[in-house]
């Protein structure tokens, strides 16, 4: 899940500069298109067992790029990536009512408000910090996009943790499906495609990153706790800030962000930590009760094997009848 991050991350950057050159529709559509293209000789037909799931997630999945790419492009970036960080909320609370997951709730709490705290102050948007920000249509059904994007990527991860769908099949379908889209609304507007080397590059580049971190996400999923899943997402954040830092497209690294960074580390490493010390204390226990029932088994074997059924019968009297 952490090369998810990674590789989203450096994605993201990277699309920053592709929007010099194309609008948002065509950049999506290339980008796309270019990701089908990247991983069509990994694909085999025939790894879908149930296409009745495999559709649902794909569904959630195509929804999540188009809501997202849209919310990006007409509200506030800061105040979307916020919004989408709420999936830390959201996942727990879908798992808990669609699987009946249980959680230590006060735990869970205050890590998610820990790791909530440090995505602001590393974010900053615009509409928490009380500066100036003017709402249109455009924005707030962004921000409505924003929340459906978030919505559909919660029940992705919990879905595909209990259906462990193929991730090359989904990482092929994915891209297809979305540049099919855009294609199909790029037919009717006038295009000026730049095809000169430092964008085909940025393309080329996000498209391989994009690929690898849909890949990694349907595998780490299937993996991974869904409320694991959901607060290491949260590190894209941090590598989204730190790379855009490296190549000057982020030029505010005060206090406040180095802080914000500090919080959602902490919080990832801490729940895992917590977690991990859990799970081994529950496995543990487990197996000291297998062990208890064991050894009750093994003396009831032995009365059975050591005392006579005179004794077992509690020295009763038998006859014969013929």
């Amino acid at each position: 899940m952490t090369t998810v991050a990674l590789a989203w991350a450096i994605g993201n950057v990277l699309y920053h500069f592709i929007s010099h050159y194309y609008p948002v529709t065509e950049s999506m559509f290339g980008v796309y298109l270019l990701s089908a293209v990247v991983v069509a000789p990994f694909f085999r037909f025939g790894r879908i067992d149930d296409w009745r799931t495999a559709s649902k997630q794909l569904f959630l999945m195509v929804i999540y790029h188009i809501t997202s790419a849209i919310a990006y492009a007409w509200s506030n970036p800061n105040d979307v990536t916020a919004v989408l960080t709420l999936s830390i909320f959201m996942t727990p609370i879908l798992a808990y009512f669609m699987t009946g997951k249980q959680f230590h709730k006060l735990q869970l709490l205050l890590i998610l408000l820990w790791s909530f705290t440090g995505i602001v102050c590393l974010v900053q948007p615009p509409i928490l910090f009380f500066e100036e920000t003017t709402f249109t249509r455009y924005n707030l059904f962004g921000y409505a996009l924003a929340v459906i994007a978030t919505l559909a990527r919660s029940l992705l991860i919990i879905y595909q943790n209990q259906e462990k769908v193929d991730e090359i099949s989904m990482t092929f379908w994915t891209p297809t499906v979305v540049s099919v889209i855009f294609g199909s609304k790029s037919m009717f507007g006038d295009h000026n495609w730049d095809f000169s080397l430092e964008p085909v590059l940025l393309i080329v580049a996000i498209a391989i990153l994009y690929q690898i971190g849909t890949f990694c996400s349907f595998a780490g999923w299937a993996r991974t706790d869904p409320m694991i899943s959901a607060l290491v997402y949260q590190t894209q954040m941090v590598f989204t800030f730190l790379f855009a830092f490296l190549v000057g497209v982020e030029e505010d690294t005060g206090i406040v962000k180095v802080g914000g960074i500090i919080l959602v580390l902490s919080s990832v490493c801490t729940y895992q930590i917590i977690d991990h010390w859990q799970t081994s204390a529950q496995i543990e226990h487990e197996i000291k009760s297998y062990k208890l029932l064991e050894d009750e088994e093994g003396d009831l074997v032995s009365l059975l094997h050591t005392r006579s059924i005179t004794e077992l019968t509690g020295n009763s009297s038998f006859r014969h009848f013929r």
